[in-house]
């Protein structure tokens, strides 16, 4: 059995251990088949200075998980912690035409406010929509979905995240030489948050902070939608230390 429609695998690279989880969705919940964690090697303060080590941890972790499950794995999500990653908050808006807006109205916006330069070095990972903006009797007023909505003027708010192309091509030189394939790469930070976080609390504000051994990872969320990003390179080896 492989990767089918309702089998996710995911790999976690940590800088004290690799992590592999196989689950299945079922009705929108999703169900742990089994799991696999090894050393991890090959990694320091949370980024990556030796694929072949890592991609050996992977071996170890994902051979685990399938002794537990006998769930074969093909392409995986993986995760990313770039200490030399980029937020950028940016606004974009357009006008509607006819004043009813609609979803190719929001991917425009969303286009336009995505438009940002990045460094030759780097590349976007995350590209977000924090919030939506329409006009009503010439103010802003913030909306969730504004498909179908009326409105002169449509504004789309995202939250850009760009990480360094070396960290983004390591990571995939480690799953490679572990013989797997990737769906994506997604920052650390933004995993945690769509478990940890409900929707009440991003609306409330709220940090959500991930203490690992070698980085911490955290991240801000104002008005229903994500405002700051952030990695910092003490964790918890300095504290034992």
């Amino acid at each position: 059995m492989g990767n089918g429609n309702d089998i996710v695998a995911s790999v976690d690279i940590g800088t004290s251990k690799v992590a592999v989880l196989i689950a299945e969705s079922e009705g929108g919940v999703m169900r742990v088949l089994g799991h696999g964690i090894s050393d991890s090697e090959g990694v320091k303060r949370g980024s990556i200075t030796n694929p072949n080590l890592v991609a050996s941890a992977i071996q170890k972790a994902a051979k685990q998980a399938y002794s537990n499950c006998k769930v074969d794995i093909f392409n995986v999500n993986v995760n990313l912690s770039d200490p030399h990653l980029t937020i950028t908050n940016r606004e974009g808006h357009i006008n509607v035409p006819g004043n009813n807006i609609s979803s190719d109205d929001v991917m425009l916006a969303i286009k336009i406010a995505s438009a940002t330069p990045t460094p030759t070095n780097k590349q976007v990972l995350e590209s977000i929509p924090n919030r939506f903006t329409i006009d009503q009797n010439q103010n802003m007023v913030v909306v969730e979905r504004p498909v179908g909505l009326e409105a002169k003027v449509l504004g789309a708010q995202m939250h850009i995240v760009s990480v360094s192309n070396q960290s983004v091509s390591n990571v995939q030189k480690s799953i490679e030489q572990s013989g797997l394939g990737f769906n994506q790469i997604v920052l650390d930070s933004m995993s945690n948050s769509e478990v940890f976080v409900s929707q009440d609390e991003k609306d409330n504000g709220v940090c959500v902070i991930d203490i690992g051994a070698g980085v911490t990872n955290f991240s801000v969320f104002t008005n229903g939608g994500i405002t700051y990003s952030g990695i910092v390179q003490i964790a918890g080896n300095d504290v034992t230390e």
